[in-house]
């Protein structure tokens, strides 16, 4: 069968998400995720120590008034490291963005 992933983790309206020492995102270069990590509307996320890796659109993403927090986390191999609108709060300590 054919297997076609779109987004590792979607948070939406009001939910809030904690993660750590995970990896997300695509299976491979080939069959990516469209986002690791997606934010909207008033939604919080935090990763500790979490790999983002094979996203054809964006490792992390967030919109709306969305709030994403990464410690010590990496994002590899995506078409866009982080994306944020002018709304939206994405922060970053630690960890690394690579080959993106």
């Amino acid at each position: 069968p054919y297997l076609r992933p779109s987004t590792a983790l979607f948070c939406v309206g009001q939910a809030q998400l904690e993660m750590q020492e995970s990896v997300v995102g695509g299976i491979s270069v080939r069959l990516p995720a469209t986002w690791g990590l997606f934010c909207s509307a008033v939604s919080r996320a935090s990763m500790r120590s979490t790999r983002v890796e094979m996203c054809s659109e964006s490792g992390v993403a967030a919109i709306g008034q969305a709030t994403a927090r990464l410690f010590n986390s990496n994002v590899s191999t995506s078409a866009v490291a982080l994306s944020v609108d002018d709304a939206a709060s994405l922060s970053m300590q630690g960890g690394s963005l690579q080959r993106n």
